[in-house]
């Protein structure tokens, strides 16, 4: 197929979208071998997103001649996007040898990691928040709290575990009114320990998918971070309720790796006590028993 002159990629939503989109379309997967091929063919990336960190994983892409980042919520665009371009199609890429995308870093970046991993031996990574106020409690239906015990119990069993999280403002479409406002999100998380690493708000969307790429695993709710977790094939616990279930299908369908008998569910109920909370500490725990690389 003949590839025009001038193409585009594209990345919308938020930062989970954008972890999604960025590892399973070939279309990224083939710009490496794409220039190096055809140098001549002008490339463009296009993240649109209400989440301001999100535009950061494509930022310092080698393989892109031009980068657009809008920190608007999509709905707010109203222009199509790519204009004088026509859009890298995946049918494109089969021309080329597709691998998994690299998540290309800066200076800082590459610092920041070193430090953050200097001594810590294997890691458990954990994201217990589900990343806007309306995702509560369908998306993330327990206090954080409850994943101290999950934390205590990895560091254990020899792991080290680090949190992930930053606190910002986003852009929020309201679907009955039609309009678009800022909302505040804040990602605390109150408890010290040994082993335990606190990084909320020191990393960026480039640097965490980095961390959880080389982690042993993942822990957390139905986040930005479980989508980066399941496109990167890598072992974890998702905590959710029921009724986030049809979600997690679409993400299955997206993401094969996600179907691996690697990767375990834990649905809490409305209904709730003591023992619910114990069995989800017991089998998170469990579940990394033994599998470390």
């Amino acid at each position: 197929m003949k590839i025009p002159n001038k193409v585009f990629l594209f990345l919308g939503g938020g930062l989970g979208d954008h972890y999604k989109r960025y590892f399973f379309d070939s279309a990224w997967g083939c710009l490496p071998d794409l220039k190096t091929k055809r140098p001549d063919i002008y490339v463009k990336g296009i993240s649109i997103s209400h989440a301001p960190d999100a535009g950061e994983l494509i930022k310092h892409h080698p393989f892109l001649d031009e980068i657009e980042i809008i920190n608007k919520h999509p709905k707010e665009i109203s222009k199509g996007i790519g204009e004088g371009f026509e859009k890298l199609k995946p049918i494109m890429a089969q021309e080329f040898n597709v691998t998994e995308p690299e998540i290309y870093l800066n200076a800082q970046d590459k610092i920041d990691l070193a430090k953050i991993k200097k001594n810590i031996g294997k890691y458990i990574v954990i994201h217990p928040f589900s990343g806007d106020k309306t995702g509560w409690p369908t998306r993330s239906p327990i206090q954080t709290d409850r994943y101290k015990p999950i934390i205590e119990g990895l560091i254990a069993e020899g792991f080290s575990v680090l949190l992930l999280g930053h606190t910002y403002e986003k852009r929020k479409a309201n679907k009955k009114n039609k309009t678009i406002k800022s909302e505040h999100i804040a990602e605390t998380f109150d408890f010290q320990m040994d082993g335990f690493y606190n990084l909320i708000n020191k990393i960026n969307a480039r640097t965490g998918a980095v961390l959880v790429k080389d982690s042993d695993g993942f822990v957390g709710t139905a986040s930005s971070f479980l989508c980066a977790a399941w496109m990167l094939g890598k072992r974890s616990v998702t905590i959710t309720s029921i009724a986030w279930e049809p979600k997690l299908k679409q993400g299955i369908i997206i993401s094969k790796k996600s179907i691996e008998p690697q990767n375990k569910i834990i649905y809490i109920p409305q209904k709730r006590d003591i023992q619910v909370f114990k069995n989800m500490t017991e089998t998170t725990v469990d579940w990394f028993k033994g599998v470390k690389q």
